[in-house]
């Protein structure tokens, strides 16, 4: 019966299993004796549950990817990565792959933590400045202002200074929730999957996702035709691990060009799966026969610079958050402080 995931393991603890047993199997370690002994040797309490569900689930299923389908521990990807390894005899290069991919993960999600806490604590900070400025400053001034005969109703820019500080502390505490409400949709595997297709919405984060995704067509592909699998089938079963409608629907056209005779690279190249530059390679390459190497290094690079986007977009952050909140801040102490200046002025 099939398992339902049922927690997310980190990044850290997939990379640590894929390298194990990538070295295991790289020695010529039969699959069921690499999974006994990682289990004999490990100290880590959580890759003990793996292995122990792994050890028992492929008893009976006799393949790695059916048996980790039944522990409902890994994610989609990681079993159709490792389907594709046993179908191709490529099992080693693959949890060599694997591997990377999560040590890369793990990078990422937490560059991406750093990324967000900071902003996230400056919002904080600057909503609790705010707040003060309204709730405490402003009355302040009002009521010396109503002594030298000043009052509120009566001066625009301290009636500003007031609608822009009560605007900005509502905007802030909304926000706040926001991203409460998300930290806490984020502990769950439902929650967390609704969160990342509403930040895939964004137009720089859709790009990278799809990067990324291609990437990993892209080197499921060239591993499936390094290994003398026919292109048909390494078309089919590469691109079973993307799941992206965009995507999903181009790969489909694909696959429907090259059944009518045309050659991967064109098929891709058609259906725009990569950028012009990277197709122009791509073309190229297929003309010399190299059509399975040009895809490894296609995904190395896409991959690369997919990274290198999602560094610059996280980067910007802080700074915009940086730049608009203090310009509130100011705007709002300027506010307050031209009445003041004009009354010194007039009295010297």
């Amino acid at each position: 019966m099939h398992s339902h995931q049922q927690k997310e393991l980190s990044p850290t603890l997939l990379s640590l299993f894929f390298n194990s047993l990538g070295v295991l199997l790289k020695a010529g370690i039969p699959i069921q004796n690499c999974l006994s002994l990682m289990l004999e040797d490990s100290k880590d309490d959580s890759l003990k549950e793996i292995l122990s569900k792994l050890n028992t689930e492929i008893k009976t299923t006799f393949q790695l990817h059916l048996a980790m389908q039944q522990t409902g521990l890994f994610s989609e990807y990681a079993i159709q990565m490792v389907k594709i390894g046993e179908t191709s005899g490529r099992l080693e290069a693959v949890c060599s792959s694997l591997a990377d991919y999560y040590e890369q993960k793990d990078t990422i999600t937490a560059q991406m933590k750093r990324s967000i806490l900071s902003p996230v604590i400056l919002i904080c900070v600057v909503s609790a400045v705010i707040t003060f400025l309204v709730l405490k400053v402003l009355p302040i001034f009002s009521n010396v202002y109503a002594q030298l005969g000043i009052y509120m109703e009566q001066n625009s820019m301290i009636l500003a200074a007031l609608t822009i500080g009560k605007t900005a502390m509502i905007l802030s505490l909304i926000l706040l929730l926001f991203l409460g409400i998300c930290g806490l949709m984020m502990l769950s595997s439902s929650g967390k999957k609704q969160v990342l297709h509403m930040i895939s919405k964004i137009p720089k984060v859709k790009k990278v996702i799809s990067g990324i995704l291609v990437s990993q067509f892209s080197s499921a592909l060239s591993m499936l035709l390094q290994s003398g699998m026919d292109p048909e089938h390494a078309m089919e079963l590469s691109s079973g691990i993307i799941q992206n409608e965009i995507l999903d629907d181009k790969l489909i056209n694909c696959k429907k060009d090259f059944k009518n005779g045309v050659s991967i690279a064109e098929a891709l190249a058609k259906n725009q799966i990569f950028s012009p530059f990277h197709t122009s390679i791509l073309l190229t390459s297929a003309k010399a026969g190299a059509t399975d190497q040009v895809l490894k290094k296609l995904s190395e690079e896409i991959m690369e610079d997919s990274m290198e986007s999602l560094e610059n977009a996280m980067g910007l952050i802080e700074p915009i958050l940086v730049a608009v909140l203090s310009a509130i801040i100011g705007i709002i102490l300027l506010c307050i402080m031209l009445p003041l200046i004009g009354i010194l002025s007039s009295m010297g």
